[in-house]
């Protein structure tokens, strides 16, 4: 399965030294500015009121930039969904909640970058008994973050974390 691409922003102190060395986009507040070319951006770094820098980071790292239990989008963060057509801006302070998904054998349906009408399906959970039972999509939603938890224990199959942004229909 192929992983979205996620975009952290950067500190400013950051930004003072010069754009990252590693992949980036630059973007201002409201997200109407992308620019992914370093020359274009040290020039437009200067112009902007308030530009937003974020570099890529590996998708692991990207959970840091959601608070579960304050249920928040920590800072901005830009995701590319593997199809690579779009892209996804989410802005500090933004609602995210957190979906765990656990059974005897979980397997996960929707993927980073899915919108999600209520009652979709996220995930197919096998019992052991080989009942399937579906979590649904609570609300109208975007996938914007999937992570796969230790299993509890050693004969348990992997449990997943949906965070999902609810989104009008």
């Amino acid at each position: 399965m192929p992983l979205p691409r996620f975009f952290l922003e950067v500190d400013e102190e950051e930004v003072e030294d010069g754009l990252p060395d590693e992949e980036f986009i630059l973007t201002d507040e409201e997200h109407r500015i992308v620019v992914r070319s370093r020359e274009l951006a040290e020039r437009l770094l200067e112009e902007l009121e308030e530009p937003v820098v974020c570099r890529k980071v590996v998708y692991e790292e990207a959970r840091a930039a959601f608070d579960a239990m304050e249920a928040r989008v920590t800072r901005h963060v830009i995701i590319e969904p593997p199809d690579r057509r779009s892209l996804v801006f989410l802005r500090p302070g933004e609602r995210v909640y957190q979906v765990p998904v656990e059974g005897y054998v979980v397997t996960p349906i929707a993927d980073v970058g899915d919108r999600l009408r209520k009652g979709d399906p996220l995930a197919a959970i096998t019992t052991r008994r080989g009942d399937v039972r579906y979590v649904e999509a609570p609300h109208p939603c975007l996938v914007v973050y999937v992570c796969e938890q230790e299993a509890v224990r050693a004969q348990r199959r992997p449990n997943y974390e949906y965070y999902i942004v609810p989104v009008e229909e």
